[in-house]
């Protein structure tokens, strides 16, 4: 501050003591000036208040419905919808085909790009922590979303080597329970994304078909799902892959579900079986066994029929579209 007197000769200053007697801080003919800091910070807007909590990271970084429909407005992106019980193997399968791409270790293909790196990250942390012959009890943690409703979908672009061939895959990490719902009460409002999948991977626990107790449990929930799949996407299913996980712990024969298999061809729906160990323990079974050929059953350019007088209530054109562009371009 700045202070001055209009009194001439005023000793304020050097005394402390008015000429007049008055007292300094009241005296009126003292002149008090701002100083050009004071002015300034006046001019400054106030400090933001302490918020009432500390801020948090979102819950999830995977992709919403509307940003995938963003990133796939130009490019036809594989949308694949995964079902199956909890601890069956989903996450775990996303985890060792990520690990794997970064790696540049999975073989005949290729990681180009991700648009979900972070939640890659985050989900295949687990996996990471783990020494030979030592492994984690768990490789990934049970998926939990933020949103109870909608589905989180993560995004890879990957290359075939022998063709040089690129899709962007989109996985959606769902909870076991949206699964065990379906089969038990039918609820699909969470699922409509499998009106617009490209195909279904149904993981399966390779211990529990392994073993004589839970056998004939696992397979007849099996089958519940696929007809709950069958009776809500009619009447288009898409191609539908089994996938057992846990190859490392023993190889199922096909025969295994020789009866799922028949049911579904019934139903007109197209079924393979395939087996996949995501981590292994066995020496003999590398981790990520099966991945390549599971991929390789997306990238099959299927021939696209498009009627010429179309179906006024068939909603599915804009993705048939898509794919009739990539197939033709």
């Amino acid at each position: 501050m700045v202070a001055g007197c209009l009194q001439k000769d005023c000793t304020v200053a050097q005394t402390g003591r008015c000429l007049l007697n008055d007292d300094p801080d009241s005296c009126p003919n003292r002149i008090i000036e701002q100083s050009a800091d004071t002015a300034i910070r006046d001019q400054i807007a106030p400090q933001l208040s302490q918020p009432a909590s500390r801020p948090k990271f979102p819950a999830s970084v995977t992709l919403s419905s509307e940003e995938m429909a963003t990133l796939t407005h130009r490019t036809y992106g594989t949308v694949v919808g995964i079902l199956g019980s909890p601890n069956a193997g989903k996450t775990a399968a996303i985890v060792s085909l990520y690990l794997l791409l970064a790696t540049n270790k999975l073989s005949g293909y290729e990681f180009r790009d991700s648009q979900t790196l972070m939640a890659l990250e985050q989900i295949s942390r687990g996996a990471r922590r783990w020494s030979e012959h030592n492994p984690p009890s768990e490789f990934t943690t049970h998926t939990e979303l933020p949103s109870e409703r909608l589905a989180g979908f993560i995004h890879l672009r990957i290359e075939r080597i022998q063709d040089s061939k690129r899709a962007d895959l989109l996985l959606p990490d769902l909870p076991g329970e949206w699964s065990e719902q379906l089969i038990d009460s039918n609820r699909v409002d969470r699922l409509e994304f499998l009106k617009g999948a490209d195909a279904i991977w149904i993981m399966v626990d390779g211990l529990e078909m392994a073993n004589d107790e839970t056998r004939q449990h696992t397979r007849h929930r099996m089958a519940m799902l696929l007809e709950r799949i069958a009776v809500f996407l009619s009447p288009r299913v898409p191609p539908i892959t089994v996938v057992v996980t846990r190859r490392d712990k023993g190889v199922l024969p096909p025969h295994a579900f020789a009866n799922l298999f028949d049911d579904a061809s019934h139903r007109g729906i197209s079924i393979r079986l395939i087996q996949i160990a995501s981590f292994s323990e066995d020496d003999a079974v590398a981790p990520g066994s099966g991945l390549s050929e599971l991929l390789d059953g997306l990238l099959v350019v299927e021939p696209v029929s498009i009627a010429f007088w179309p179906d006024a209530t068939d909603h599915g054109g804009e993705r048939q579209l898509l794919k009739f562009r990539s197939v033709h371009s």
